[in-house]
């Protein structure tokens, strides 16, 4: 039997975020008539936090049928000590590193609300970021869950003459019998200003920079990307419900929902780099597992800190360090496709052949990384807006330890995936932990 989780890992304020998403998972549980959780990990700071705490004592008294957990920095660091000191593992302070490192890491926040939505049991998983709320149409939420939650589990045969376009028909037909693991949507708002402002600077300047991500992509693939990932963001309001198969990661990690493979494998914890909390997206490609995108989008608000210099440092020597780590990628990526049958085994993944891949990439020492950093920065120097060049001499002056940490964040990957399937089933062990 299915057991669902709704888990929102937030770092700000976002009252309205939870009262809406705990709506979210009242339908959802009166829908299919089984428990559904609804999971805050809160690492914001400290006055916010009691302002959360606050808010979901409210809400408990208020839904009384639906199990709320919310674990602050104390109640995280609290399991996780539990979690690591009861499980066997040759190394026990990486592992508890990797689940709670110091800087900011998007793969660690979702590996935590993946560890506590095994605790709970639950094998379905709707994740929400904190800076978005449902659209409402008719005066009422337009929650996400009603689609991801009917199609989990379902594969391609069972829903082909539902889907709005069929632009990977050879996908499909090698996607088979295997199951929809992944049900997500999009944003609708301002697309990052950093990017907007890049595009408007100069339309070249943004191509050759996502262009980087994905040096094997042709010219008019890399528009395309554009013009959908950002151009076209804000522009997709609901009139009815679509589904499409996607390739590549359309889908927001923000506004998803997962069957299962969050307990086979986790996401890469590196600190200070971007969107490793979509390695999911590319794995599903390689092991022609589909994808299956919908259209009701979330509203997605960006934050105050994203108007300061050290936030814009911050994000874009970020971005530098997931170019690096994209690079190891495409080799372990590689791997993953040479190695498919040995890897999905009736539907689930195999952590173990997946960690022997990142063991190999992570002793290859990358050159082509280097040229990337150094063009990346020479991108940079030539948008002529102060803050631009600025970071541009942080690249380089930061480029090899940049290098370094990406090479051994492969290794460090290596050895969480390893750990991750056993790790997953042990959190349940120690479910009072959660109460």
């Amino acid at each position: 039997m299915d057991k669902r989780s709704v888990v929102i890992p937030t770092n700000r304020e976002c009252v309205d975020c939870i009262k809406a998403y705990v709506e979210e998972t009242r339908k959802i549980q009166k829908k299919t008539g089984e428990e559904c959780s609804f999971v805050l990990i809160d690492t914001s700071p400290e006055e916010v936090q009691e302002t959360h705490s606050v808010l979901i004592d409210e809400l408990k008294s208020e839904y009384k049928n639906i199990k709320i957990v919310y674990l602050n920095d104390q109640a995280q660091s609290e399991f996780l000590n539990k979690l690591v000191a009861s499980y066997q593992t040759e190394n026990p302070k990486l592992l508890y590193e990797l689940l709670n490192p110091s800087g900011l890491s998007y793969g660690a926040a979702a590996n935590r609300t993946f560890l506590v939505a095994a605790a709970l049991g639950s094998n379905i998983v709707f994740r929400r970021d904190s800076d978005t709320l449902p659209q409402i149409k008719d005066g009422k939420f337009l929650f996400p869950s009603d689609i991801e939650d009917e199609y989990l589990g379902k594969n391609v045969c069972q829903i082909k003459d539902l889907l709005d376009k069929n632009d990977y028909a050879n996908e499909l037909d090698k996607m088979g019998n295997n199951p929809i693991l992944m049900v997500g949507a999009n944003y609708l708002g301002e697309w990052a200003g950093d990017y907007r402002e890049m595009y408007e600077y100069d339309p070249d300047i943004l191509k050759k920079h996502v262009w980087m991500n994905m040096p094997h992509k042709t010219s008019e693939e890399v528009d395309a990307r554009i013009e959908y990932r950002y151009l076209q963001r804000n522009s997709d309001l609901h009139v009815e419900d679509r589904l499409q198969i996607v390739i590549d990661d359309l889908i927001e990690v923000g506004n998803f929902a997962l069957k299962d493979v969050f307990l086979d494998v986790p996401l890469l914890p590196s600190e200070y780099a971007l969107s490793m909390d979509y390695f999911y997206h590319s794995l599903f490609d390689e092991l022609l597992l589909p994808k299956l995108y919908h259209n009701r989008h979330v509203q997605h608000f960006h934050t105050g800190e994203r108007g300061s210099e050290a936030w814009f440092n911050r994000y874009h020597l970020g971005i530098a360090k997931s170019k690096v780590l994209r690079r190891y990628l495409a080799m372990v990526y590689k791997g993953i496709s040479m190695n498919r049958e040995r890897i999905l085994k009736g539907g689930r993944i195999d952590n173990i052949e997946i960690a022997k891949i990142f063991e190999v990439v992570s002793k290859v020492s990358l050159e082509e990384a280097s040229v990337l950093m150094d063009d990346l920065a020479d991108l940079y120097s030539s948008i002529n807006i102060e803050k631009y060049p600025k970071v541009a001499v942080l690249m380089r002056e930061q480029k090899e330890e940049i290098l370094l940490d990406a090479q051994k964040d492969i290794e460090k990957y290596a050895f969480l995936c390893k750990e991750w399937k056993a790790l997953c089933e042990h959190a349940s062990s120690i479910i009072d932990s959660l109460q």
